[in-house]
């Protein structure tokens, strides 16, 4: 199937709900549902992408919000659906979570001949579940009171995949299969709610969907194994397991990933890694660790507590970095603050940030005495002194680049190309870009 999807029509549309109809050259239809975290949009739908690399027509149908897919809105809608897809013998519902709900709460309504749902809820109303909690009460409103999954809505072959060890998804799936015993429940261990994650991409789409139309059992186990333990959020749990109980293995498995997935889900074993670096390898090694993956530590805050870290087990210094790969330096010859990229001369003294709450002191340490830095009315950082007006509180502002910007009444810091700094910005461009980084470290060989 190496045809290409290339129309959409929006079939229907309501308050609710939107579907879409993707027709392309295919013996098969894939009924998608989305999940609760995507609402509609224009005419994108769940899986679309994967579904237009393997040329399979689809329907996608999209919820506008957290809605779990109200049944008298997919009633009104199911006409045209039905409609469209009439010549097609082998239709397939799709989807994970309140996608997966979907799927399989209305598959008879749609007339499905197979359904694969990836950790799907049976129902989110705590008065059919027990009393338990089910998940996801923020989104719970009374119209959705009785909406659990019961047999009269079910057809097909149905596939659920869910992580066993997640109670919360081992429940709604074994509720499922009470309620529909053909169901089969292919266990994902060790992967949480990320069993959709994980199984995404065409090449794992096709997969399921030919191991489902043959019911081939043990190879939809072996798929689902295979396409598991080479995901990096399953390898991500196993380490997180392993830190509890063999933190020393598990630190030495994580120091030598270069998976940028992996150390960025688990940056706040950092610290256990610098140690295990800087203790096998040597503190230039630990250094070169930082240096490269700072970045995947998500704010300034974080990036810096681990810097700080950093700096106690090495003795590195941690440096304000510019957009030039320059350091922000305090020079006590002049009072002002530059930027440069050299060693220091003795009278220049890396910037330094502090927090205090929301607010940031930038200072520099001189002789054990912190001096806090200020903006001068022309947009001059020096530290005050009689006659200035002072201030000493910045914003640092994270950016989707893993950089920030060193804001100060709505005024930018900037490190211009000749060396100079000045708080005198305002937006943040180029040269309003930092980022922690280890400063005048030796390099791991």
């Amino acid at each position: 199937m190496d045809q290409i999807l290339t129309t959409t029509t929006i079939l229907y549309d309501d308050d609710e709900i939107r579907v879409i109809w993707a027709p392309a050259d295919s013996k098969i239809v894939l009924i998608t549902f989305g999940d609760a975290i995507t609402p509609a949009q224009d005419h994108r739908f769940f899986a679309d992408t994967p579904l237009r690399k393997s040329g399979i027509s689809a329907i996608g149908v999209m919820a506008k919000r957290a809605n779990w897919y109200p049944s008298e809105n997919l009633r009104r809608a199911s006409q045209i659906i039905l409609e469209t897809i009439a010549d097609y013998e082998t239709r397939v519902a799709y989807g994970g979570s309140m996608g997966g709900y979907g799927a399989v709460k209305f598959s008879r309504l749609l007339a499905v001949t197979h359904v694969i749902a990836m950790c799907p809820q049976w129902s989110i109303d705590r008065e059919e579940c027990d009393g338990r909690d089910p998940g996801w009460q923020q989104d719970f409103l009374p119209a959705m009171r009785g909406m659990s999954i019961r047999s009269a809505d079910v057809a097909g072959d149905v596939f659920i995949f869910a992580d066993s060890y997640n109670a919360i998804d081992d429940f709604h799936c074994r509720k499922i299969v009470e309620n529909y015993p053909d169901t089969h429940f292919i266990k994902v261990p060790r992967v949480d709610h990320h069993v959709t994650t994980v199984f995404a991409g065409a090449a794992n789409l096709r997969a399921l969907i030919d191991g489902a139309l043959t019911r081939d059992m043990a190879e939809l186990r072996r798929i689902a194994r295979q396409i598991r333990k080479s995901h990096w959020r399953w390898r991500s749990r196993i380490l997180q397991f392993a830190m509890r109980r063999f933190p020393r293995l598990a630190a030495a498995y994580l120091a030598g990933s270069d998976n940028r997935d992996l150390l960025r889900e688990n940056w706040r074993y950092f610290p256990q890694l610098i140690s295990h670096i800087a203790e096998t390898d040597g503190a230039p090694r630990a250094i070169a660790f930082f240096e490269e993956f700072a970045s995947l530590i998500p704010a300034p805050a974080e990036q810096l507590l681990i810097g700080a870290y950093l700096a106690g087990v090495t003795g590195a210094r941690i440096a304000i970095a510019t957009s030039h790969g320059s350091a922000l330096v305090y020079d006590v010859s002049e009072n002002r603050a530059i930027h440069k990229a050299g060693p220091l001369a003795p009278w220049e003294f890396l910037v330094e940030a502090e927090y205090h709450g929301a607010e940031v002191a930038l200072l520099a340490t001189i002789g054990g005495t912190r001096f806090p830095l200020s903006v001068t009315e022309n947009g001059s950082l020096v530290f005050a002194s009689k006659g200035l007006r002072e201030s000493v509180s910045f914003e640092l502002i994270h950016n989707e680049s893993d950089e920030f910007a060193i804001r100060h009444r709505a005024k930018y810091l900037s490190a211009i190309p000749t060396g100079a700094v000045v708080c005198d910005r305002d937006g943040p461009y180029r040269w309003e870009m930092f980022r922690f980084r280890a400063f005048g470290a030796a390099r791991a060989p």
